[in-house]
């Protein structure tokens, strides 16, 4: 019914810092009697080179491509080939700030432009500073085991830059190449960090309690300029292995009120069960802080160095755009380890809650997310997981999975139903070569006469 060809073909390998890949596509639909091709499309990129004694850190692309679209009156091909390279560099002023320059600089040649010109070159180049520091503040207590309150402070500013170049006269080719646009913005923003330190046992521990991060920008282009909206993340108990709580809000400078607010918590508990080993008891995995100590001081801490992210494409980079890592003594303690085998199968179970409120809406969006893994025996293990949308009041989606230990082989059938929508996949592969494998998947839509 359809009556299309297609052919496909990918090779791909990665390095420890660099990757590269090859991809050749041809479609042809037999009825309207139009093609398509990428013939080839190969990229290869290199995610990090320390320069001059770690001084300087180097990154960089290339990508080439040919497309080819043809119908019954016209063939149509464009080429282009593209070239990044992103530098970055980080150092210390007046000891306490971490200043971060970077640049980028990219060239792309194109087979021909819009007016027919023959390989046309776009230059384009663009640069940024970030600046920041960490100050931290220790407020001893000895009340019972609560020893002292720690409080993180890292500010940070960062200021972007690029001209604007004519790009009229260039084809739109490859999703791989850029459109860019003139820039020149400013983003300010604050982390924040409180932490608690307690004796346990005759031992010091030490746990995060909140930690809180706000930003906005500026458009330095604009007329008038206005500061964009302060984003605000908090986090409760972050690195919690058993309870999530995070809250996110983002609040108008110019209408001096709210946009919007979104609330997430969750549970998880893991552990093992003898699963009807003699001997075998259960056993339920925990997390204790880990002890650290600390020095009591108050006052500016050294900026540590660290790695130089690139520079913002957008108003409001992520929130390490200023390169600064927290004070790593202080994190909370990671999750727990998965059981081993001689403690029995694994299990585990996850609870979730998510709700939106929107200013003059209320609440916008209500739902519980819920998943369960089990490992019934050595070598079957079954998944469940459901969505419910409390405002709606029906399921959203729900999904299973069962899943077989072959030795050298696996074998899992998975289905999942979202609203209308189901899928079902049955997969059979080697599990050390995955790409290897027998797969039947299977979509549909729920129909009601």
């Amino acid at each position: 019914m359809q009556q299309e060809l297609r052919s496909y073909l990918a090779l791909n390998h990665n390095w420890t810092s660099a990757s590269a890949g090859v991809v050749a596509d041809y479609s042809k639909n037999l009825v309207t009697r139009t093609a398509s091709a990428r013939l080839p499309e190969a990229s290869f990129e290199s995610y990090g080179k320390d320069l001059f004694g770690k001084r300087l850190q180097a990154s960089g692309r290339s990508y080439l491509a040919s497309f080819l679209t043809s119908d019954t009156l016209a063939r149509d091909r464009h080429q282009v080939w593209d070239n990044q390279v992103s530098l970055s560099s980080g150092l210390n002023v007046l000891r306490h700030i971490r200043l971060s320059p970077s640049a980028r600089l990219v060239a792309t040649w194109y087979d021909r432009d819009t007016a027919g010109a023959r390989n046309p070159v776009r230059y384009f180049y663009s640069g940024g500073v970030s600046a920041g520091t960490t100050l931290y503040g220790l407020l001893p207590v000895g009340i019972g085991p609560l020893l002292a309150f720690r409080h993180q402070f890292q500010p940070s500013v960062t200021y972007s830059w690029a001209p604007r170049i004519d790009q009229g006269r260039f084809h739109q080719v490859g999703s791989a190449v850029s459109s860019y646009g003139q820039q020149q913005s400013m983003y300010v923003s604050a982390g924040n960090t409180f932490a608690v330190k307690f004796d346990r046992r005759g031992k010091t521990r030490k746990a995060d309690l909140l930690t809180w991060h706000a930003g906005t920008g500026l458009d330095l282009l604009s007329r008038p300029r206005r500061w964009s909206a302060l984003s605000s993340n908090f986090n409760v108990l972050p690195g919690n292995p058993l309870v999530d709580c995070h809250v996110s809000t983002s609040y108008d400078w110019r209408r001096r009120m709210n946009q919007y607010t979104t609330l997430s918590l969750g549970l998880r508990r893991n552990g093992a069960w003898s699963g009807g080993r003699s001997g075998g008891a259960p056993a339920v995995a925990a997390a204790d802080a880990a002890a650290a100590p600390d020095s009591g001081a108050v006052g500016a801490a050294p900026a540590a160095p660290g790695p130089v992210p690139p520079i913002a494409d957008s108003l409001a980079p992520a929130p390490d755009t200023a390169g600064l890592k927290s004070d790593t003594t202080w994190s909370a303690p990671p999750g727990p380890p998965a059981p081993s085998a001689s403690a029995g199968l694994p299990w585990s179970l996850a609870l979730s809650y998510d709700q939106n409120w929107l200013t003059g809406q209320g609440v916008t969006g209500s739902g519980i997310r819920g998943s369960a893994d089990l490992q019934l025996t050595r070598n079957w293990t079954v998944s469940y997981g459901q969505y419910y949308d409390i405002k709606r009041r029906e399921t959203v989606s729900r999904d299973y999975s069962i899943k077989r230990d072959l030795h050298c082989w696996e074998a899992s059938f998975a289905s999942t139903k979202s609203g209308v929508y189901w899928s079902y996949e049955f997969r059979i592969n080697i599990k050390k070569i995955p790409e290897i494998k027998l797969n039947i998947p299977k979509t549909g839509q729920v129909r009601y006469e």
